[in-house]
């Protein structure tokens, strides 16, 4: 792990608890775990994907692990946008306070390089 992912992850921790100040902190790591393994995930699958194409095992996975990020942060009022670009983000969040990290208006989850 690198220091830049492991400092991404930290301010993407602190900035969902800024956006999330009266839910429980359990609930908000719980939150952040889940998005930051799901960007590995599915970053491996679109690359997969664009490559090689995807095992049905592997299309499983991405539509699981999509509507599992959905329903996450659905249930907390953030908005997400799915990439299927291996190139770009995995996953872009719209965040209620309008906070972004980059281009369209989305809050990156962090991913690994």
């Amino acid at each position: 792990m690198s220091k830049h992912y492991t400092a991404d992850c930290l301010r993407f921790d602190r900035q969902l608890r800024a956006e999330l100040p009266d839910v429980p902190a359990q609930d908000v790591a719980a939150l952040v775990d889940l998005l930051l393994k799901s960007a590995t995930i599915l970053t491996t699958c679109n690359t997969n994907e664009c490559n090689v194409g995807l095992t049905p095992r592997q299309e499983c996975r991405k539509t699981i692990t999509e509507a599992a990020v959905r329903a996450a942060c659905a249930k907390f009022g953030i908005g997400v946008e799915l990439d299927g670009d291996p190139r770009g983000l995995s996953i872009g969040l719209r965040l209620p306070s309008g906070a972004t990290t980059g281009w369209g208006g989305l809050y990156c989850v962090p991913e690994e390089e």
